[in-house]
């Protein structure tokens, strides 16, 4: 897979220039590089041809996103990060931070700091909640960074219909500029595949692309 655009959304303070927050750029970027389909080809491959879904109609939106995350958190957890982790939390209603809503796809630690990191694989509006829960982190001092990674509107075109891309989220970006954040950073990255190629499977949605995601989570090579 291929980094196509990338945006700084907060750089604040010194923590931009820290070797720790360049380490987990490294890392991110190696990542992204390290997803491919079919695994373990070393290409993102794509199969653009429409197909029928379940109920028996045109599919123009023909792969799914989930396992697209599989071989980046393998790379990710291979440099030291933890996969499905939250940072430690403020305890008490006066401190209820948004990233309780649900772990983050991985985070790495040093020294009592955390960088997140979020593949998107919702809609438009999991994208949105997925920034807003690395700038909550990151405006009270839970991560000093977040990275989210997400499809490109020429890759999004053939994943599951409505999943968010980079473009849509791009008018948001100076909005969330405006946040007062003192110290930290935050970034986006919109990747596309390698290449389209009709004799490579579809990426599996639904159930199926869940069993995958499950079985390297219980340990099989992805």
């Amino acid at each position: 897979m291929r980094i196509i655009k990338s945006e700084e959304i907060v750089h604040a303070g010194r923590f931009p220039r820290n070797r720790f927050w360049r380490r987990a750029l490294v890392d991110i970027e190696s990542a992204i590089g390290a997803a491919d389909w079919p695994f373990g080809s070393g290409t993102f491959s794509l199969n653009a041809n429409s197909r029928v879904d379940a109920k028996g109609k045109p599919d123009k939106h023909p792969n799914g996103v989930l396992p697209i995350k599989v071989p980046m958190l393998a790379e990710l957890e291979s440099r030291g990060w933890l996969a499905e982790k939250l940072p430690p939390l403020p305890v008490g209603t006066g401190g209820i931070d948004l990233l309780s809503t649900g772990d983050l796809d991985a985070l790495l630690e040093d020294r009592g700091r955390y960088v997140g990191f979020e593949w998107a694989t919702g809609n438009i509006s999991s994208s949105h909640r997925a920034i807003n829960k690395l700038l909550d982190g990151i405006t009270r001092g839970t991560l000093m960074g977040g990275v989210l990674v997400l499809p490109v509107r020429a890759t999004q075109r053939y994943l599951t219909d409505r999943i968010g891309n980079f473009e849509e989220l791009a008018p948001y970006f100076e909005f969330w500029r405006r946040y007062p954040v003192n110290e930290g950073a935050l970034r986006v990255y919109g990747v596309g595949h390698d290449k389209l190629d009709s004799d490579v499977p579809y990426i599996p949605k639904g159930k199926a692309g869940r069993a995958l995601v499950k079985q390297w989570r219980a340990g099989a090579s992805p």
